[in-house]
C-alpha cells in the first residue's frame, strides 16, 4: 500500500522513538533500592562512609586491566574470579597461605530488602521510576580450618588471616602488600581476623569488592586455611558476643562430669510453650582451657564446630557428642525454659572452657535455602563468651540433676560409686526428701487451709506459700551440696570424718581424731546419708539463711519452726550468708551457679519472698559505714556529724556557702577520729543542677570511693527558715524558695541514695523537719508547708523501704538554741510574775524559753543524740520523734 507523504514521517518518527526506548532500557543502570532503616542495636555501618572520600585521588588495583581504555569498566565486564556475595548465603573455600586473594564483589542493589507488593506497585507508579540510593551491608567472615603445627615445632598459632574491602568503583581484587601491621592493598580497608573472627559495615554506594588474603606462614606451620564468608543486609551474619556477661552458667562438677545452663531463653509465661517444644537452639563445644590447637578460632562458629574435642548439635555428628547430653528444662529460677547440658567422661582436676553456639540455620555454600530465595529471621550464628569450669578431685561428690520432687536441685552431692551410678544417686536421696514431705502434709492437715480470709493464719502467705516454701528448705537440707574434702572453701564445712571413703580408705588417725572433736564433723547433716550413702569425709556448702527464714515466714506460727540467727550456737555449722563480693558460691541456693554473675542479673530468690526474711537478720552496726549530712556547718547539723562521728561512721559533711566552718568541723573530727573518713562537699540547694550532681560528686571523690560504694546514712539537714509569721508578708518567691530547699533539694538527695542503699539491703534516712509540720512554729506557712512535706515523704518511704532494709524517720525540733534561729537568752531565770510581753522586747530569747515546758532551750546534741538512735535502730522506722521539751 502507498503511504502518504504524512503517514511516511510518522512511521518514520515512531521506528526512531522504538529505537531509542530499546537503547534506553539497554544501557540504563538498574534501579536502585533504599537502603532499609537500621535497628538501634545494629552494630555502626559507618566503618566504611567516609572511604570515597579517602581515597578519591588513588588509582583502583586490579587484577584485570582493560586495552580499551576509552571505554568504561562497566561496558568491558570484569575479571571472571570475582564470585558474587548474595544476602546472608554464606560461601566456604579452601586458602593456600601466601597465594593470590580470593575475591568477591557484592553488586549494587543485590542486598536491598524485597519490597512487598504494594511497595513494588508504588514504586512502579512513581516518576523516574527509581532511585539509586545507599544501602547499609554487614560483611562477616570465619576461620574453620587453619594450619597445624608441625609435631617437631613449638609455635603453636598460625597467622590471621585478612579482609579487605573497597567501595571505589571497579576497584577489582586487590594487589596485595605485605606490610609490619598486616596486609594491605591500595585502595581497600584491610581487617585482620581476630581468633578467626572478623566484622566489616559498609555504607555501599557502588558495588563493594571484598578479599580474603592468607598469610604466609614459617616451616613450623603445614596445611592450608578455609574459611566462610557472607554478607547481610540486616545484622553481621557471623557474630560474636563480646559483651553482657556469660549466657552459659556453670551450675557445679564432680571428678568427671560438669552440668552446665543457659540462662533463661524467655521472661514471659505466655511463650513457655512454644520454647519448650522447639529444637535446643544452641550447640556446645567443649575443650581444655589451655587447648592449643583453637587458639586462633576461639570466636569462630566453624572454627569451633569443626576442631573442638567435644561438642553436641542438632545432628549429632560433632566430635565425641555421647559426651554431651543436652535437653530443655524447666527447672531452677523462675520456672523458665533453659538449654541443659551435661557433660561426662571428663579428667579428674582439670581445667575446661565451654563456648555456646547458635548455629546458623541456612546451609553453607547452597545457592538457595527456600523456594522465593527468602532466608529465615536472623540466619546467622552467634558465638557467646566461653565458660570456663572445673572438675575436682572428690570421687565420692556426684553431680545429680532431673529429680522428679527436688526438681530445683542440680548440683554436686555427697555420693558413692561402689552403690549408686548418678541417676541412682539422685533417685535414692529424691526418694528420701519425699518421703520427709509426706510426714509434713500430715502435720499441714492440721492447719485451716481453706477458710474464711479472716480466719487463716495470715493475710500475707497461705498453705501454698508454706508448702513450697518448706519443700525448697527440706529438699536443700536433704541433698546438701558437696565439695572435695581437700578443698580449702571458706564457706564449706567439714562433715563425716569418722567413715571410710567408697574406696575403703580413711582419714589418717592423727587427722581424725583432731576434726572429731569438733561435733559437727563427725556426722553428716542427717543420718541418712551416713547410713544410706555412705560417702565418706567430705565437705558441704551451707544452704543460705533465706532458705530457713522464708519457712518460718510462711508457715503457721503452729508448727513451730525455728531459725539460728547469726551469732546464735550451730548457726555457722548449718547455714550460710550471702557474699555479694565473693567469686565462689557462698551458701547454696537451688539455681545458684558457679559462674559468677553480675549483681543485676544474679539469680537471687523472688522478692517477694524475702521481704519478711530481711527482717530477721539484724544489722545495727554503723561503724565504718558512710554518713552525709547536709547542711552540716549549721548548728543542729555540725551535732549530727559529731554524734555519727562518735558512733565510728566516716562522714562527708556538706556546706552550701560556709566553706570555712566546713573545713574547721572536718578537721576536728580527724583529729578526734584520725582512724576515719571525713571530707567535705559543696552544693548550692538552690541550684538544681548542683543539688542533683552532690552525691555522684562524693562517690566519685577519689577518698570516698578508696572506701565505699554507697552512703548508708543519709541525715538530710539542710534548711532555710525566714520569720514571717503573716501569710499577707509572704511572697510567692518566698514561698517557692523555702519549698525548693527544705523540700525539693532533700527528696533529691534522698533519691539519690537510695539505689547504693537498695543494692546492700541496708540503708537509714533520717529527714530533720520542725515542730512547724504540725502546726506550730514561728516562722510561717511556708515554712511549715515545707516541713510538712519532708514529713509526708518520710512517711511514706517508710512504708515503701521497709523491706528493703532501709529505714526512714523524721526528727522533728523545736526551740533549740545555738542555731542562729532563736536569740540567746541574755538571762537564765525570770519572775513568775513577769510582763511576757516586756521580756520579748527586753530578752526576746528568754521569752520564748520561758514558753517551753521544760524552761529552757533545747541544745544541737540533743536532736544529734535522737539521730544516733535512728542510725542504729533498723527495728524503727516510720516515726516521727518530737524534740521539743513538751510543746504540742
Amino acid at each position: 500500500m502507498q503511504l502518504s507523504p504524512l503517514q511516511s514521517r510518522l512511521v518514520a518518527s515512531l521506528a526512531a522513538t522504538l529505537c531509542l526506548v530499546a537503547l534506553y532500557l539497554l544501557l540504563s543502570s538498574p534501579r536502585g533500592a533504599l537502603a532499609a532503616e537500621l535497628s538501634p542495636g545494629s552494630p555502626s555501618w559507618m566503618d566504611l562512609a567516609v572511604l570515597d572520600k579517602d581515597n578519591v585521588e588513588l588509582q583502583t588495583s586490579s587484577t584485570y586491566d582493560p586495552i580499551f581504555g576509552l571505554f568504561s569498566r562497566s561496558i568491558l565486564g570484569r575479571a571472571q574470579d570475582m564470585t558474587p556475595l548474595e544476602n546472608n548465603k554464606p560461601l566456604a573455600l579452601n586458602l593456600d597461605p601466601g597465594s593470590a586473594p580470593i575475591c568477591y564483589v557484592i553488586k549494587k542493589g543485590s542486598l536491598a530488602p524485597i519490597a512487598s507488593k504494594g511497595d513494588q506497585k508504588r514504586q512502579a507508579d512513581s516518576e523516574g521510576g527509581g532511585s539509586s540510593g545507599n544501602i547499609a551491608i554487614f560483611i562477616s567472615a570465619n576461620t574453620c580450618f587453619q594450619p597445624t603445627t608441625k609435631a617437631d615445632k613449638k609455635v603453636t598459632t598460625p597467622p590471621q588471616m585478612t579482609l579487605l574491602v573497597s567501595n571505589q568503583t571497579d576497584a577489582g581484587c586487590p594487589q596485595i602488600t605485605s606490610t609490619s601491621s598486616g596486609a594491605e592493598a591500595k585502595g581497600f580497608t584491610s581487617r585482620a581476623f581476630h581468633e578467626g573472627a572478623v566484622t566489616l559495615s559498609i555504607n555501599a554506594t557502588n558495588d563493594v569488592y571484598v578479599a580474603i588474603y592468607a598469610p604466609k606462614v614459617s616451616d613450623d606451620f603445614e596445611g592450608r586455611y578455609n574459611f566462610e564468608i557472607a554478607v547481610s543486609n540486616s545484622s553481621y551474619f557471623h557474630q560474636y558476643q563480646e559483651t553482657g556477661g556469660a549466657e552459659l552458667l556453670w551450675m557445679d562438677s564432680d571428678s568427671t562430669s560438669a552440668l552446665l545452663v543457659t540462662r533463661n531463653l524467655t521472661d514471659e509465661s505466655t511463650e513457655i510453650r512454644h520454647v519448650m517444644g522447639g529444637i535446643p537452639p544452641y550447640e556446645l563445644y567443649v575443650s581444655g582451657a589451655d587447648a592449643q590447637y583453637l587458639n586462633g578460632m576461639r570466636r569462630s562458629a566453624c572454627g569451633l564446630q569443626k576442631n573442638a574435642l567435644i561438642g553436641t548439635n542438632q545432628q549429632g555428628n560433632a566430635k565425641n557428642n555421647s559426651m554431651v547430653k543436652t535437653a530443655m528444662t524447666l527447672r531452677g529460677p523462675g520456672g523458665l525454659p533453659k538449654q541443659q547440658f551435661y557433660v561426662v567422661g571428663l579428667n579428674a582436676t582439670s581445667a575446661y572452657s565451654g563456648v555456646m553456639i547458635k548455629p546458623a540455620n541456612v546451609t553453607v555454600n547452597a545457592k538457595r535455602d527456600e523456594a522465593d530465595g527468602s532466608v529465615p529471621t536472623s540466619p546467622g550464628s552467634i558465638v557467646y563468651q566461653a565458660t570456663t569450669f572445673q572438675t575436682n578431685a572428690a570421687p565420692n561428690c556426684k553431680v545429680v540433676t532431673d529429680l522428679e520432687f527436688c526438681d530445683e536441685i542440680q548440683y554436686a552431692v555427697p555420693g558413692n560409686d561402689g552403690k549408686y551410678n548418678n541417676t541412682e544417686l539422685a533417685k535414692a536421696y529424691d526418694n528420701y526428701a519425699k518421703e520427709m514431705y509426706d510426714n509434713f502434709l500430715k502435720a499441714m492437715m492440721q492447719v485451716a487451709c481453706e477458710t474464711d480470709r479472716t480466719s487463716k493464719y495470715s493475710l500475707a502467705r497461705d498453705c501454698s506459700d508454706c508448702k513450697r516454701a518448706y519443700k525448697r528448705w527440706l529438699c536443700t537440707v536433704s541433698i546438701p551440696r558437696c565439695e572435695d574434702f581437700q578443698g580449702e572453701s571458706q564457706f564449706s564445712v567439714i562433715r563425716n570424718v569418722g567413715q571410710s571413703f567408697p574406696n575403703g580408705t580413711m582419714l589418717a588417725t592423727d587427722v581424725r581424731a583432731n576434726l572429731a572433736t569438733i561435733p559437727s564433723q563427725n556426722t553428716s547433716r542427717n543420718g541418712f546419708i551416713d547410713t544410706t550413702i555412705q560417702p565418706g569425709p567430705y565437705r558441704e556448702i551451707m544452704p543460705c539463711e533465706d532458705i530457713c527464714y522464708q519457712v518460718v515466714q510462711s508457715c503457721p506460727s503452729k508448727l513451730g519452726f525455728n531459725c539460728p540467727q547469726p551469732g546464735m550456737y550451730g548457726f555457722n555449722v548449718s547455714y550460710g550468708k550471702r557474699d555479694g563480693d565473693s567469686s565462689t558460691v557462698s551458701c547454696n541456693f537451688p539455681g545458684e551457679a558457679r559462674t559468677p554473675i553480675s549483681g543485676v542479673a544474679a539469680i537471687i530468690p523472688n522478692l517477694t519472698l524475702l521481704m519478711g526474711v530481711l527482717a530477721l537478720s539484724v544489722d545495727n552496726n554503723i561503724v565504718g559505714r558512710l554518713a552525709l549530712v547536709t547542711g552540716a556547718t549549721g548548728g543542729i547539723g555540725s551535732a549530727c556529724a559529731r554524734a555519727l562521728a562518735a558512733d565510728g561512721c566516716d562522714v562527708v559533711l556538706h556546706y552550701s556557702s560556709s566553706l570555712d566552718k566546713a573545713e574547721d568541723l572536718a578537721q576536728q573530727l580527724r583529729e578526734r577520729h584520725p582512724e576515719q573518713l571525713f571530707t567535705i562537699a559543696r552544693a548550692d540547694l538552690t541550684s538544681r543542677e548542683a543539688t542533683r550532681q552532690l552525691v555522684p560528686n562524693i562517690l566519685s571523690d577519689p577518698a570516698v570511693s578508696a572506701k565505699h560504694k554507697s552512703i548508708s546514712i543519709l541525715v538530710a539537714n539542710a534548711g532555710v527558715g525566714r520569720r514571717i509569721r503573716d501569710i499577707k508578708d509572704i511572697e510567692e518567691d518566698d514561698w517557692d524558695h523555702m519549698l525548693e530547699i527544705n523540700s525539693r533539694s532533700q527528696f533529691v538527695v534522698t533519691k539519690a541514695c537510695l539505689p547504693a542503699m537498695r543494692e546492700q539491703r541496708w540503708g537509714r534516712v533520717i529527714l530533720v523537719g520542725s515542730i512547724a509540720s504540725k502546726g506550730g512554729g514561728i516562722n510561717g506557712c511556708h515554712y511549715a508547708a515545707s516541713k510538712g512535706a519532708m514529713t509526708s515523704m518520710g512517711l511514706n518511704l517508710a512504708t515503701v523501704l521497709a523491706p528493703e532494709g532501709i529505714t526512714v524517720n523524721i526528727v522533728q525540733p523545736a526551740m533549740i538554741g545555738a542555731t542562729g534561729m532563736i536569740p540567746t537568752p541574755k538571762a537564765t531565770t525570770w519572775e513568775s510574775n513577769v510582763d511576757k510581753e516586756e521580756l520579748r522586747t527586753t530578752d526576746p530569747g528568754l521569752a520564748i524559753a520561758s514558753s517551753v515546758p521544760v524552761h529552757r532551750l533545747g541544745t544541737p546534741e540533743e536532736v544529734g543524740n535522737i539521730v544516733s538512735m535512728f542510725a542504729r535502730t533498723g527495728y524503727m522506722t516510720g516515726q516521727e520523734v518530737l524534740v521539743s521539751g513538751g510543746l504540742r
